[in-house]
């Protein structure tokens, strides 16, 4: 496995919540908060999800693998199917590490569809850069926790959502048939007896006025189980600037035009506690793998999260 190279952070001056509503172009008496921070929506409240102006990008930072369908600086292609779990080192081996301090609470977001299947591969053979997601659940105690459900949903590489079945299916398609008709990149799986739960994927692609992220539920005791934390997770933006540089499944859509300093989720301050453990395979494939703790009972204090929580 390739060595992960840590950039650093972009620091940017982050929008007051003022600022962020005068950017969505909506006004405070008009509409409640609940409407406008509640939600995980793009800036302009106008239009769907699908992206944003092409504009250029960093060169490339992470180091290329071997072998494989690769673009130029090594990444694969082809989707999930290039994806040789079997062949990947598990990152979760040993303890977990630190004092497993509580993963914090973001917005859940309009677009998350509780009808999505129980399945591994969430990516219904769309294109993108092939990424072995990981999540290993544990409580406060450190102590794994055995057939948690976790739920993750993200957008593809143009920055679509899928499932007419989603909360907001018109608004997070973009009313694209394709889309609506799919539940692309959206699944559940229960966790084993060490609390993980593997996906296969893509890298998630952006819209306008969001950084790129995934979403996650943790439900207890099953997918029936009570809802014990929902929160996003994020990638170093060095290896953001690389995929939209350098992939061409991503190349067209040009580099996010949001920073994690000026999301409206990611509190800029911490960020770091989201991110991604991320690894470049010899083969291409992004491995990316996290561990996520979650209160020891409902009755436990949630740990708040970033920008809009809690509206």
């Amino acid at each position: 496995m390739k060595k992960t190279v840590k950039p650093p952070f972009v620091s940017r001056s982050p929008l007051s919540r003022r600022d962020a509503l005068r950017s969505f172009g909506v006004t405070l008496a008009a509409v409640p908060l609940t409407q406008v921070l509640g939600c995980d929506l793009p800036v302009d409240l106008t239009d769907p999800p699908v992206g944003g102006e092409e504009s250029g990008g960093a060169g490339a930072v992470t180091q290329p693998g071997t072998g494989g369908d690769s673009s130029a600086t090594g990444w694969a292609s082809g989707g999930t199917a290039s994806i040789a779990a079997a062949a990947y080192q598990n990152p979760f081996q040993g303890a977990a590490e630190g004092s497993c301090t509580l993963t914090c609470r973001t917005t859940l977001g309009p677009c998350h569809d509780d009808l999505a299947p129980e399945r591994e591969d969430i990516s219904e053979g769309r294109p993108g850069l092939p990424m072995r997601l990981g999540f290993r659940v544990v409580d406060e105690n450190c102590v794994p926790i055995t057939d948690a459900s976790v739920d993750v949903w993200h957008v593809d590489a143009a920055g679509l959502y899928s499932s007419e079945t989603a909360d907001s299916p018109s608004y997070c398609t973009g009313n694209d048939r394709a889309a609506l008709a799919a539940r692309f990149f959206r699944g559940h799986q229960p966790t084993d007896s060490d609390g993980i739960a593997w996906f296969n994927s893509c890298f998630p692609g952006w819209y306008r006025g969001r950084a790129v992220h995934i979403h996650l539920t943790v439900r207890r005791s099953g997918r029936a189980g009570d809802e014990y934390l929902t929160t996003q997770v994020a990638f170093d933006e060095e290896l953001i600037q690389d995929v939209f540089s350098s992939h061409p499944d991503y190349i067209a859509h040009g580099q996010p035009d949001t920073s994690y300093a000026t999301d409206n989720v990611f509190p800029s301050a911490n960020v770091d506690d989201y991110l991604m453990n991320t690894q470049q395979m010899d083969d291409g494939v992004l491995l990316a793998w996290k561990t996520i703790v979650i209160r020891s009972s409902l009755s436990d204090a949630v740990c708040g999260g970033g920008f809009g929580f809690g509206l």
